[in-house]
């Protein structure tokens, strides 16, 4: 029921909330010196997605903001989106909407250095999500529990009718998994 939907999203509220999420304007290249070249440019008033745009029709863009389709975008990524691209990504977290790099941003990843130009453009902050946005989703879990608590209450009632015994300690173990492997070998 609806009311079962309710209470189990109350219980678990906390597993419902969407993390907060940035949205960047990136330039990624492998050469420093066009990173150099392009942030000089920048600095001299060309406008970042014009630069993205430029450099990805080039076919240099590399990386976060790589896009064909909208050269420069990110698009909105959270916090744990890569822990090989961290040192980047917590660098847009710091920054203030509008923000851009003074910098080139160097980062190793994978044995490649990239070398980075970006500007924060959006910020979604952490949000509870709404129970209608979840419902679908709760429904899944509360029939699930709700099958397995009738299936064991069933299996407890049968058991008691027949007076049915069980000897849990009578079923063999499993084998070690260290055995199953060295017999896969074989």
């Amino acid at each position: 029921t609806d009311d079962d939907l309710k209470q189990y999203y109350e219980a678990h509220k906390g597993e419902y909330v969407e993390d907060a999420q940035v949205r960047a304007i990136c330039i990624a290249l492998t050469d420093e010196d066009l990173a150099q070249e392009t942030l000089k440019a920048i600095k001299d008033g060309k406008d970042i997605i014009e630069a993205a745009k430029e450099l990805s029709e080039k076919g240099n863009l590399t990386g976060p903001g790589s896009n064909k389709n909208d050269p420069g975008n990110t698009g909105f990524f959270p916090r744990a989106a890569s822990a090989r691209w961290q040192s980047f990504i917590d660098a847009i977290f710091a920054q203030e909407i509008g923000e851009m790099t003074q910098e080139v941003f160097e980062i190793d990843v994978n044995d490649q250095t990239y070398y980075l130009l970006f500007r924060k453009e959006e910020d979604k902050p952490e949000r509870q999500q709404a129970f209608e946005e979840v419902k679908d989703k709760i429904e899944r879990v509360v029939e699930r529990e709700k099958k397995r608590s009738r299936i064991t209450e069933w299996v407890q009632e049968i058991s008691s009718k027949g007076q049915l015994k069980t000897y849990p300690d009578r079923i063999p173990a499993p084998p070690p998994e260290a055995e199953n492997k060295s017999d896969e070998s074989k």
